[in-house]
Formats: structure tokens, sequence, C-alpha cells
């Protein structure tokens, strides 16, 4: 997976954006309580937005991909949509949780269409019998980044504040897309049905003979 031109950067770009998006969520509760100063009932209200993104996401997806592609289809959703997080720091009491509304609707609703493009590429790009193993390794690097996510934006929060910390985690969300500037990946309209022969061939070795490279 990791000598995929495609498989690599895909998982680099997940981890990357998953770790950043874990200590935004850290602090995003305690963002809203003690520094905007919202009752519970509004806070639940607005961290069901990028729940509803979600759906939206899964909406769109395939007019999306239809009229884009799936390549350029993923990086128009990560590069247009998830800049759009770095509106959630400039939220504050009243009409200013629009900014929350908004940068949370539209980044959510581009990372729903990301995972959702990657994740059916992994299925049907996987050589037969490894999708399995494709999936448990990439999934172990993206969450494997979860808890240090975590710590990193309770660390900073505690460190540089609570809103100067989100403008860390959330701008690493918003470069996390560079990621993707590969050259397999920009080059193509669609991200392709199967794996090169020699791609293939290469994920067939053993696993000892693999472990090498």
């Amino acid at each position: 997976m990791l000598g995929d031109p495609f498989l690599r950067p895909l998982s680099v770009f997940w981890a990357a954006a998953n770790l950043a998006l874990t200590g935004y969520a850290a602090l995003l509760v305690v963002f809203l309580v003690r520094v905007i100063g919202l009752t519970p009932g509004s806070v639940g209200l607005l961290t069901a937005v990028p729940g509803v993104s979600g759906i939206l996401g899964a909406l769109l997806t395939g007019r999306i991909t239809a009229r884009f592609g799936t390549a350029r289809g993923l990086l128009l959703s990560t590069w247009l949509a998830m800049p759009f997080a770095l509106l959630i720091p400039l939220t504050g009491p009243g009409p200013r949780l629009a900014f929350y509304v908004a940068g949370s609707l539209t980044a959510a609703a581009g990372i729903a269409v990301g995972n959702i493009i990657i994740a059916a590429f992994r299925q049907s790009y996987s050589p037969p019998g490894m999708c399995g193993r494709v999936t448990a390794t990439m999934r172990f690097l993206v969450f494997g980044t979860s808890p240090v996510g975590a710590l990193l934006g309770g660390t900073l929060g505690g460190w540089l504040g609570i809103r100067p910390a989100l403008w860390v985690m959330l701008g690493a969300v918003a470069l996390s897309g560079t990621l993707l500037l590969s050259r397999a990946l920009t080059a193509a309209r669609d991200l392709p049905a199967a794996p090169q022969p020699a791609t293939a061939r290469s994920a067939h070795r053993p696993l000892l003979g693999a472990a090498g490279t």
C-alpha cells in the first residue's frame, strides 16, 4: 500500500486530516461553552451540523464525480470545501454563530464527499483477496493519529488558549489537501478501477519479502 502511487498519498492525507480534526474535536465543546458561553442545548444543536453535512455530502457525491470525475472530484471537494473550516474560530455570540454553521457545514460536506470517494476507490482498486488487509492497514494508519491529535489539541489549548489552538488545528485541516498534490492524482480525471499490472504483481509478493521495501 505504501508503494502504490494512489493509496500512499490518500493514506497520508487522510491520516493528517484526521489528526487535525481530532484535535479540533477535543477543543470544540470547551470552545462553545467556555469561550462563546452557549447553553447545553445550543451546543447540542450546533454539533449536529456536521451530521447534516454528511447527508448533504452523500447526496452530492454522485453528481460531483459524474461531472468532474472521481480524482478531480476528490481534489475539488478537498481544496474548495475544507478551507471553510477556518471560519469556525471566528465564531462568537449572536449573529457570529453563523461563522460556525457556514464553516462546519461546508467543510464537513467536503470531508464526507472525500471519504466516500476514497472508501469506494479503495474497495474497487485493491487486488483480489487483499481488500481486507488494505482497508485494515489504511484505517490503522488513519485512526492511529486520533489519540495524538486529541493530545495535541488539548496541549495547544492549555498553552495558547482555546481560540488560538483552534486556528492551528483548523489551519492544518485546510492545508491537509496539499498532501494530495501527487502526479498520479492531479493528472487523472478518474481514479483507476484496478492497479497497474506491475503494482498488482508487487502487491502479491510474500509478506516477508514486502516488509523490506
